[in-house]
């Protein structure tokens, strides 16, 4: 496979974990406060949530995110092998942290939970694999 068909694959499955977030009440409020605060410091008064649309549309983009996990984990299994498995499993984390539907809020801290200690756990060890490489190259340069 070309370089660009590897980085088309790792944006798209960038984006898969991305626009799962959205679907997470928690997340969604905290970039709104954020703006709010970023308008605040340039003179802008805002009362409420001016991103509130995003709730509207969370579903859809979360369905959009777990499509396009679902199309990378096909992808892993049959033609390209040398996708980052610990960025899938960030991916499911995400997308498990922030499913939108109205039915399962009443499990939502739950969801959040479970979704945040894979999503950790993956962060982990991507950055415990860095750790060891570049002690091994360290090593390596030493001999």
């Amino acid at each position: 496979m070309s370089k660009l068909n590897n980085k088309l694959i790792q944006g798209t499955n960038a984006v898969s974990g991305s626009v799962s977030v959205l679907g997470s009440y928690q997340i969604c409020h905290n970039i709104c406060m954020v703006l709010i605060s970023l308008l605040s410091i340039l003179g802008f008064t805002i009362i409420g949530m001016p991103l509130v649309f995003l709730t509207k549309i969370a579903t859809p983009f979360w369905i959009a995110a777990v499509s396009l996990l679902t199309l990378m984990i096909i992808l892993k299994l049959t033609i390209m092998k040398g996708l980052s498995t610990n960025m899938m499993i960030l991916n499911s984390g995400l997308i498990i942290a922030g499913i939108p539907f109205k039915s399962l809020q009443i499990y939502k801290n739950y969801f959040f939970i479970m979704g945040g200690l894979i999503a950790l756990l993956s962060i982990v060890i991507i950055i415990n694999n860095k750790l060891h490489k570049e002690r091994r190259i360290k090593n390596e340069t030493k001999c």
